[in-house]
Protein backbone atom coordinates (compact mmCIF):
# COMPACT_ATOMS: atom_id res chain seq x y z
CA UNK A 1 0.00 0.00 0.00
CA UNK A 2 2.83 2.40 0.76
CA UNK A 3 5.50 1.54 -1.80
CA UNK A 4 3.67 -0.50 -4.40
CA UNK A 5 6.11 -3.40 -3.91
CA UNK A 6 4.83 -6.76 -2.76
CA UNK A 7 6.46 -9.10 -0.26
CA UNK A 8 7.94 -11.11 -3.14
CA UNK A 9 9.44 -8.01 -4.76
CA UNK A 10 6.76 -7.58 -7.43
CA UNK A 11 6.19 -3.92 -8.34
CA UNK A 12 2.51 -3.07 -8.69
CA UNK A 13 2.28 0.00 -10.89
CA UNK A 14 -1.34 -0.47 -11.93
CA UNK A 15 -2.93 -0.04 -8.51
CA UNK A 16 -3.51 2.96 -6.30
CA UNK A 17 -0.79 3.21 -3.70
CA UNK A 18 1.23 5.86 -1.93
CA UNK A 19 4.16 5.48 -4.31
CA UNK A 20 2.02 6.16 -7.39
CA UNK A 21 0.43 9.16 -5.70
CA UNK A 22 3.89 10.63 -5.20
CA UNK A 23 4.95 10.00 -8.78
CA UNK A 24 5.76 13.25 -10.54
CA UNK A 25 5.44 13.63 -14.29
CA UNK A 26 2.88 13.52 -17.06
CA UNK A 27 0.75 11.00 -15.20
CA UNK A 28 0.07 13.29 -12.23
CA UNK A 29 -3.45 14.78 -12.26
CA UNK A 30 -4.40 18.17 -13.63
CA UNK A 31 -6.71 20.60 -11.84
CA UNK A 32 -8.51 23.78 -12.87
CA UNK A 33 -8.44 26.95 -10.77
CA UNK A 34 -10.19 30.32 -11.36
CA UNK A 35 -8.17 32.98 -13.14
CA UNK A 36 -7.83 35.85 -10.66
CA UNK A 37 -6.60 38.16 -13.41
CA UNK A 38 -9.69 37.45 -15.54
CA UNK A 39 -12.53 36.22 -13.29
CA UNK A 40 -14.89 35.97 -16.22
CA UNK A 41 -12.47 34.09 -18.43
CA UNK A 42 -11.57 30.44 -18.70
CA UNK A 43 -10.04 28.74 -15.65
CA UNK A 44 -6.34 27.98 -15.58
CA UNK A 45 -5.06 24.41 -15.68
CA UNK A 46 -2.30 23.29 -13.34
CA UNK A 47 -0.40 20.03 -12.95
CA UNK A 48 -0.83 18.82 -9.39
CA UNK A 49 2.43 17.82 -7.74
CA UNK A 50 2.52 16.34 -4.27
CA UNK A 51 5.42 16.94 -1.89
CA UNK A 52 5.80 15.17 1.43
CA UNK A 53 7.55 16.69 4.45
CA UNK A 54 8.21 14.33 7.34
CA UNK A 55 9.38 15.70 10.68
CA UNK A 56 10.44 12.89 12.97
CA UNK A 57 12.05 13.88 16.26
CA UNK A 58 13.28 12.19 19.40
CA UNK A 59 11.66 12.86 22.75
CA UNK A 60 13.76 15.82 23.84
CA UNK A 61 13.73 17.48 20.42
CA UNK A 62 9.94 17.33 20.52
CA UNK A 63 10.03 19.47 23.63
CA UNK A 64 11.73 22.26 21.69
CA UNK A 65 9.70 21.64 18.54
CA UNK A 66 6.55 22.16 20.58
CA UNK A 67 5.94 24.22 23.71
CA UNK A 68 6.95 21.43 26.06
CA UNK A 69 9.97 20.82 28.24
CA UNK A 70 13.30 20.31 26.49
CA UNK A 71 14.56 18.36 29.52
CA UNK A 72 12.36 15.81 31.25
CA UNK A 73 14.24 16.35 34.51
CA UNK A 74 12.92 19.92 34.70
CA UNK A 75 9.26 19.12 34.13
CA UNK A 76 6.67 17.63 36.42
CA UNK A 77 4.69 16.67 33.30
CA UNK A 78 7.23 15.93 30.52
CA UNK A 79 4.88 14.08 28.15
CA UNK A 80 3.50 16.04 25.19
CA UNK A 81 0.53 13.67 24.74
CA UNK A 82 -0.90 13.51 28.25
CA UNK A 83 -0.60 14.96 31.75
CA UNK A 84 1.69 12.20 32.96
CA UNK A 85 3.75 12.58 36.12
CA UNK A 86 6.24 9.99 37.33
CA UNK A 87 5.73 10.66 41.04
CA UNK A 88 2.31 8.99 41.28
CA UNK A 89 1.83 5.21 41.75
CA UNK A 90 -0.55 5.22 38.77
CA UNK A 91 2.09 6.63 36.43
CA UNK A 92 3.09 3.30 34.90
CA UNK A 93 -0.38 1.73 34.82
CA UNK A 94 -2.52 1.62 31.71
CA UNK A 95 -5.69 3.69 31.74
CA UNK A 96 -7.90 0.58 31.96
CA UNK A 97 -5.86 -1.05 34.74
CA UNK A 98 -8.33 -1.97 37.54
CA UNK A 99 -5.67 -1.19 40.15
CA UNK A 100 -6.16 2.50 39.43
CA UNK A 101 -9.32 2.44 41.54
CA UNK A 102 -7.33 1.67 44.67
CA UNK A 103 -4.34 3.98 44.12
CA UNK A 104 -3.67 6.87 46.47
CA UNK A 105 -2.75 9.50 43.93
CA UNK A 106 -0.02 12.03 44.53
CA UNK A 107 -0.80 15.69 45.09
CA UNK A 108 -0.12 16.76 41.51
CA UNK A 109 -1.48 13.70 39.69
CA UNK A 110 -4.05 14.17 36.94
CA UNK A 111 -4.26 10.45 36.09
CA UNK A 112 -2.47 10.84 32.74
CA UNK A 113 -5.36 12.83 31.33
CA UNK A 114 -4.89 13.39 27.61
CA UNK A 115 -3.74 16.79 26.45
CA UNK A 116 -5.75 18.71 23.88
CA UNK A 117 -4.62 21.33 21.39
CA UNK A 118 -7.04 23.90 22.80
CA UNK A 119 -5.91 23.46 26.40
CA UNK A 120 -2.21 23.65 25.50
CA UNK A 121 -2.74 26.78 23.42
CA UNK A 122 -4.72 28.32 26.28
CA UNK A 123 -1.69 27.82 28.53
CA UNK A 124 0.56 29.25 25.83
CA UNK A 125 -1.66 32.33 25.62
CA UNK A 126 -1.41 32.76 29.38
CA UNK A 127 2.39 32.51 29.20
CA UNK A 128 2.43 35.18 26.52
CA UNK A 129 0.21 37.42 28.61
CA UNK A 130 2.42 37.02 31.65
CA UNK A 131 5.56 37.66 29.61
CA UNK A 132 4.26 41.16 28.80
CA UNK A 133 3.92 42.08 32.46
CA UNK A 134 6.50 43.07 35.02
CA UNK A 135 7.59 40.75 37.84
CA UNK A 136 5.82 37.66 36.49
CA UNK A 137 8.79 35.28 36.16
CA UNK A 138 7.74 33.35 39.24
CA UNK A 139 4.17 33.05 37.97
CA UNK A 140 5.41 31.85 34.57
CA UNK A 141 7.69 29.27 36.16
CA UNK A 142 4.88 27.99 38.38
CA UNK A 143 2.51 27.71 35.41
CA UNK A 144 5.13 25.86 33.35
CA UNK A 145 5.86 23.43 36.18
CA UNK A 146 2.18 22.66 36.72
CA UNK A 147 1.27 22.21 33.05
CA UNK A 148 4.48 21.02 31.39
CA UNK A 149 4.14 23.83 28.84
CA UNK A 150 7.29 25.94 28.86
CA UNK A 151 7.53 27.91 25.61
CA UNK A 152 5.41 30.81 24.46
CA UNK A 153 6.80 30.63 20.91
CA UNK A 154 7.58 27.36 19.11
CA UNK A 155 7.79 25.85 15.63
CA UNK A 156 4.96 23.32 15.75
CA UNK A 157 2.39 26.10 16.14
CA UNK A 158 3.14 27.26 12.60
CA UNK A 159 3.60 23.82 10.99
CA UNK A 160 0.90 21.60 12.54
CA UNK A 161 -2.86 21.86 12.81
CA UNK A 162 -2.90 20.08 16.16
CA UNK A 163 0.28 20.37 18.22
CA UNK A 164 -0.77 17.40 20.39
CA UNK A 165 -2.09 14.87 17.89
CA UNK A 166 0.06 15.63 14.86
CA UNK A 167 3.66 15.31 16.16
CA UNK A 168 5.39 12.00 15.46
CA UNK A 169 8.26 10.52 17.42
CA UNK A 170 11.32 8.93 15.81
CA UNK A 171 10.65 5.34 16.87
CA UNK A 172 14.12 4.15 15.88
CA UNK A 173 15.69 6.76 18.16
CA UNK A 174 13.20 6.42 21.00
CA UNK A 175 12.81 2.64 21.04
CA UNK A 176 15.89 0.99 19.58
CA UNK A 177 18.47 3.63 20.58
CA UNK A 178 16.69 4.24 23.88
CA UNK A 179 14.51 1.68 25.61
CA UNK A 180 15.84 -1.41 23.84
CA UNK A 181 19.48 -0.68 24.72
CA UNK A 182 18.55 -0.45 28.39
CA UNK A 183 16.43 -3.60 28.27
CA UNK A 184 19.25 -5.56 26.65
CA UNK A 185 21.58 -4.27 29.34
CA UNK A 186 19.21 -5.42 32.10
CA UNK A 187 18.95 -8.86 30.50
CA UNK A 188 22.73 -9.27 30.25
CA UNK A 189 23.11 -8.06 33.86
CA UNK A 190 20.78 -10.85 34.88
CA UNK A 191 22.39 -13.69 32.90
CA UNK A 192 26.07 -12.68 32.92
CA UNK A 193 27.98 -14.31 34.52
CA UNK A 194 25.32 -16.65 35.97
CA UNK A 195 24.46 -18.52 32.76
CA UNK A 196 27.08 -17.39 30.24
CA UNK A 197 29.93 -14.89 29.75
CA UNK A 198 30.44 -11.90 27.48
CA UNK A 199 32.87 -13.99 25.44
CA UNK A 200 30.16 -16.61 24.87
CA UNK A 201 27.66 -14.00 23.75
CA UNK A 202 30.13 -12.28 21.41
CA UNK A 203 31.36 -15.59 19.95
CA UNK A 204 27.81 -16.54 18.99
CA UNK A 205 27.15 -12.99 17.85
CA UNK A 206 30.11 -13.11 15.47
CA UNK A 207 28.84 -16.38 14.01
CA UNK A 208 25.42 -14.92 13.26
CA UNK A 209 24.83 -13.83 9.61
CA UNK A 210 24.19 -10.15 10.31
CA UNK A 211 25.53 -9.28 6.85
CA UNK A 212 22.16 -10.19 5.39
CA UNK A 213 20.72 -7.06 6.99
CA UNK A 214 23.74 -4.93 6.10
CA UNK A 215 24.38 -4.10 9.76
CA UNK A 216 27.58 -4.83 11.65
CA UNK A 217 26.97 -5.34 15.37
CA UNK A 218 30.10 -4.61 17.45
CA UNK A 219 31.16 -6.76 20.39
CA UNK A 220 28.99 -6.22 23.44
CA UNK A 221 30.31 -5.39 26.88
CA UNK A 222 29.15 -3.79 30.09
CA UNK A 223 29.21 0.01 30.08
CA UNK A 224 32.59 1.04 31.44
CA UNK A 225 32.60 2.39 34.97
CA UNK A 226 28.90 1.69 35.49
CA UNK A 227 27.75 -1.47 37.25
CA UNK A 228 24.14 -0.47 37.77
CA UNK A 229 21.36 -2.46 36.17
CA UNK A 230 20.11 0.75 34.55
CA UNK A 231 23.17 1.24 32.32
CA UNK A 232 22.86 0.76 28.56
CA UNK A 233 24.97 -1.01 25.97
CA UNK A 234 26.76 0.86 23.19
CA UNK A 235 24.62 0.08 20.15
CA UNK A 236 23.04 2.57 17.80
CA UNK A 237 19.43 2.21 16.67
CA UNK A 238 20.14 -0.01 13.63
CA UNK A 239 22.49 -2.26 15.60
CA UNK A 240 20.05 -2.55 18.49
CA UNK A 241 17.25 -3.50 16.11
CA UNK A 242 19.36 -6.12 14.34
CA UNK A 243 20.54 -7.61 17.63
CA UNK A 244 17.01 -7.56 19.12
CA UNK A 245 15.67 -9.57 16.20
CA UNK A 246 18.67 -11.91 16.06
CA UNK A 247 18.63 -12.67 19.78
CA UNK A 248 15.59 -14.86 19.12
CA UNK A 249 17.88 -17.22 17.23
CA UNK A 250 19.65 -20.21 18.90
CA UNK A 251 22.57 -19.52 16.55
CA UNK A 252 23.21 -16.24 18.32
CA UNK A 253 22.59 -17.24 21.91
CA UNK A 254 23.64 -20.85 21.83
CA UNK A 255 21.78 -23.98 22.96
CA UNK A 256 22.49 -23.35 26.66
CA UNK A 257 20.77 -19.98 26.62
CA UNK A 258 18.12 -20.21 23.95
CA UNK A 259 16.07 -23.15 25.22
CA UNK A 260 12.64 -21.53 25.09
CA UNK A 261 10.78 -20.42 21.97
CA UNK A 262 10.91 -16.82 20.70
CA UNK A 263 10.32 -13.99 21.28
CA UNK A 264 12.12 -14.02 24.66
CA UNK A 265 14.67 -16.87 24.66
CA UNK A 266 16.92 -15.03 27.10
CA UNK A 267 14.24 -15.40 29.74
CA UNK A 268 14.14 -19.17 29.78
CA UNK A 269 14.22 -19.40 33.57
CA UNK A 270 11.66 -16.67 34.12
CA UNK A 271 13.89 -14.87 36.58
CA UNK A 272 13.52 -11.44 34.95
CA UNK A 273 10.13 -9.75 34.91
CA UNK A 274 11.10 -6.37 33.51
CA UNK A 275 8.86 -4.08 31.41
CA UNK A 276 9.74 -5.71 28.09
CA UNK A 277 7.85 -8.85 29.04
Amino acid sequence: MLTGVGADGTEHEDVVNFASELALGEDSPEIELPNDADPGGSPLRFRLRLFLLLMSLDWLAHGDFGPYAASVSKARRPCFKCLWTAQCPCAFMSRDDPRRRFVTHSQHCQASQRRTHAEVMQTVSELRRLSQQDRTKTAMKTLATETGVFSAHFASEHLLRDIVKDPTVDTMHLFFAGKTRYLLSWVTDHFIPRDFEWTDLNRNKNAFPFKRSGVRVPDLERSKGDHRQSCSIHLNAAQAMAFSVARCSPLLLGPNVCTSPPPFPLLRRGGYSGPHR
